[in-house]
């Protein structure tokens, strides 16, 4: 299995593990080191240290890669309904009702 291989197999994981994955990393990296420390993650983060930064900013690449679309989707649609309640409310006050006449 090449490494593209692998690279297509974690971006067919779901979304929430991805989301998941970035926020454990995003602590690795930003957590104070008495916490660390108290965690006994030093010696993770020394083996793995040259992983977790590149692998952190590729998930949330990925993420805003995934959210982006959506985000502009919901900003056009949210556009796009107060446009078409506007238009309603003005064709509806300009609708003029004939005039009944009563014998």
């Amino acid at each position: 299995m090449n490494i593209y291989d692998k690279i297509l197999s974690i971006l067919k994981l779901p979304l929430r593990i991805i989301v998941l994955l970035a926020i454990i990393l995003g602590l690795l990296l930003f957590l104070p080191n008495n916490l660390i420390k108290t965690l006994k993650l030093e010696q993770f983060i020394e083996e793995y240290g040259k992983y977790i930064g590149i692998t952190f900013l590729f998930s949330i690449g990925y993420i805003v890669v995934i959210f982006f679309p959506w985000i502009y989707k919901v900003i056009k649609f949210k556009g796009n309904s107060k446009k078409y309640i506007e238009n309603l409310k003005n064709e509806l006050n300009n609708i003029s009702f004939p005039s009944i006449y009563f014998l």
